[in-house]
C-alpha cells in the first residue's frame, strides 16, 4: 500500500475517481452522468492524469474505448487508494460527529437506480438533522465487507453471499424480473412468454456486476438450462446501453423492475411476463449485529432504525425466494426426492405438474448452511390414481405423494408387515372438497340413466382406493343404495400409470 501512495503523490484522488467511473462504464458520456459533471469536464480530468503519467490510459476507437494495459493496471491500484481514502475519511467524520446524526448506506446499483433514491428522499425530509452517505457497489462482495467493516451501515441488494453468514438479513421488498421490450413492440401486446419462446431471438443482458445477470443464470441451472442454449445472447454493461439498445434495436432483454423503472413509468418500455419467473424475488437489507444491537438499544435515536422504519413491507414474503450469490465448493452430497403425483387430475396439479413444469422445488430447496453442498435429484413419478402413490409411500419408494381424501385415508392403516417403518405425514391440504366434485359417474352415451337413484340393480366400474371409490360408497351409502348395486373394482394394474 505505501507502494501505492507514492505512486499517486502527484495525482489527486478525484482524478482517480472520475477514472475509475470511466473504467467502469467504458463510456465517458454515462461516467458524466453518474458522477454529475458535464462530458468535457470527464475528458479534461482523464487527459491531465494521462499527461502525469505521461501514458495513454484509453484506446479510443470512434465512439468505443477500451482500456490499455496501463489502464487495467492503473484499475486494480486506484481502487485500492480510493477505498483507503474513503475509509480514512469515513473514519475522521465519524470520530468528528456523533453516531446519532449521520448515517452511511451501501446499494448495489440497480437498487441505487430508482427505488432506493426514492427512500432516502422521505427520510431525509422527514430527518434533515442526519447525514445520509450513498455508496454503489459493483458486487455484492464488496457491498457485505464494507458493511463487515463497518464503513455502511445498511446495504440493500437483490442477491446475498452464502459466505457472510455472520451478516444479519432482512427481506423488505420484493422485485419482479421479466422480459423488457420497446413499448411499440409487437411482443409488448403479450402477457406471457416462456424461455422456449424466446430461445431464437436476439436477447440482451447486463453484465455479471447486475443482479439480473446473476438470478437469470441461477434460474436456468436450476431448470437444468445454460446460458448457452441460447444462441443469440449480447451483453452489455451499463443499463444506458441496454436501454438504447431496447428502444433502437430489435432485442428482448432480461431486467428486473428495479433496472428500468424510470423508462416502464413513462411507457418506453413495457414488461412481458417470463413463465419461468413468474415469482417474486426479494429485496434484502443486511447490517452487522454490532447495528442490530445498537438499533434496538436507542430504538428512538438509531439513523439506522428510523431509515427501516419507512422502508416498505415485502408483498409477496410468502413466495420470494432468495438468490445467493454462490460460493465455488463443490458439492459432494446428492438427495434423492422421489414424488407420486397425479397430473391427470385437476385438483392435485398445482402440487404436482405446475411444480414440475416451473422447477418450484429446486427453486425453494434450502441451499446454505447444512445444504451449501448438496446437490438434489427430483424423480418424478406420474399415476393415474391415488392407490399405488399410498402403497408406495407405506414401502418407502415414494418420499412425498400428492393423493386424494380416500388413498389418503389408506396410509393412516397401520402397515402389519413392516411395523417398525413411521407413517406416513399429512402436510399440507392442496385443495379440500368434501362434495367430491372432480368426480363423476360415467355412461355410455346412449344410457337412460340421469340420476344416481337410477343406478339401482346396475353394475358400477371404479378404480380401487381412488377418491373416486370413496365418494362413489358415500354416496351409495347415504342414499341406501350400497346394497342395491354390484360393484366391480378395477385393479391399478390395469389402470396406466
Amino acid at each position: 500500500m505505501i507502494g501505492v501512495l507514492r505512486l499517486f503523490t502527484t495525482m489527486e484522488i478525484y482524478q482517480l475517481k472520475v477514472f475509475l467511473a470511466v473504467a467502469r462504464c467504458l463510456n465517458f458520456t454515462e461516467a458524466a452522468e453518474s458522477l454529475n459533471l458535464t462530458q468535457p469536464a470527464v475528458s479534461a480530468k482523464i487527459k491531465s492524469l494521462e499527461s502525469d503519467l505521461k501514458a495513454s490510459l484509453f484506446n479510443r476507437l470512434g465512439r468505443q474505448i477500451q482500456l490499455t494495459h496501463v489502464g487495467q493496471y492503473l484499475v486494480k491500484e486506484a481502487e485500492k487508494l480510493v477505498e483507503l481514502e474513503a475509509n480514512i475519511t469515513d473514519k475522521i467524520e465519524r470520530f468528528k460527529q456523533s453516531s446519532f446524526n449521520q448515517i452511511a448506506i451501501g446499494s448495489s446499483i440497480g437498487i441505487a437506480r430508482d427505488w432506493l433514491p426514492k427512500i432516502i428522499y422521505k427520510y431525509r425530509q422527514k430527518h434533515p438533522e442526519i447525514k445520509i452517505r450513498l455508496e454503489v457497489f459493483n458486487d455484492i462482495k464488496s457491498l457485505e465487507n464494507a458493511i463487515k467493516k463497518d464503513n455502511i451501515d445498511l446495504g440493500f441488494s437483490e442477491i446475498i453471499s452464502e459466505d457472510n453468514i455472520e451478516l444479519e438479513r432482512r427481506n423488505i421488498a420484493s422485485a419482479e424480473y421479466g422480459l423488457v421490450v420497446a413499448h411499440n413492440s409487437r411482443l409488448a401486446k403479450k402477457n406471457w412468454q416462456t424461455l422456449n419462446d424466446i430461445k431464437q431471438k436476439s436477447l440482451l443482458l447486463l453484465s455479471d456486476r447486475f443482479a439480473s445477470h446473476r438470478v437469470f443464470v441461477s434460474r436456468l441451472a436450476e431448470l437444468g438450462l445454460k446460458l448457452t442454449d441460447f444462441p443469440h445472447v449480447e451483453i452489455v454493461d451499463t443499463i444506458g446501453l441496454m436501454r438504447t439498445y431496447l428502444i433502437q434495436g430489435n432485442y428482448i432483454g432480461f431486467a428486473s423492475n428495479l433496472e428500468f423503472q424510470a423508462e416502464l413509468d413513462s411507457k418506453i418500455l413495457s414488461v412481458v411476463n417470463l413463465q419461468e419467473f413468474a415469482l417474486h424475488t426479494n429485496i434484502y437489507v443486511s447490517f452487522t449485529p454490532k447495528t442490530a444491537k445498537e438499533t434496538d438499544e436507542n430504538r428512538s435515536l438509531a439513523p439506522s432504525n428510523k431509515f427501516l422504519a419507512l422502508l416498505p413491507l415485502p408483498e409477496h414474503s410468502a413466495f420470494g425466494s432468495p438468490t445467493f450469490l454462490k460460493s465455488d465448493r463443490h458439492r459432494q452430497e446428492t438427495i434423492t426426492i422421489n414424488l407420486g403425483v397425479q397430473n391427470g387430475t385437476i385438483p392435485s396439479i398445482s402440487a404436482g405438474l405446475i411444480l414440475q413444469r416451473l422447477r418450484l422445488l429446486e427453486h425453494f430447496l434450502p441451499k446454505t448452511g447444512r445444504y451449501t453442498q448438496v446437490k438434489y435429484d427430483i424423480q418424478w413419478h406420474n399415476f393415474s390414481s391415488g392407490m399405488p402413490i399410498a402403497k408406495r409411500l407405506r414401502s418407502q419408494q415414494l418420499d412425498i405423494g400428492i393423493l386424494g381424501d380416500y388413498p389418503l385415508l389408506q396410509c393412516a392403516i397401520p402397515n402389519s408387515d413392516t411395523p417398525s417403518i413411521n407413517p406416513t405425514l399429512l402436510v399440507i391440504f392442496v385443495s379440500i372438497n368434501p362434495n367430491g366434485d372432480g368426480n363423476a359417474v360415467i355412461v355410455p352415451e346412449k344410457s337412460k340413466l340421469e340420476t344416481i337413484e337410477d343406478l339401482k340393480g346396475e353394475t358400477i366400474a371404479f378404480p380401487t382406493g381412488s377418491s373416486a371409490h370413496g365418494m362413489l360408497l358415500r354416496t351409495l351409502s347415504h342414499l341406501d343404495l350400497l346394497a342395491e348395486v354390484q360393484l366391480l373394482p378395477i385393479e391399478n394394474s390395469q389402470l396406466k400409470t
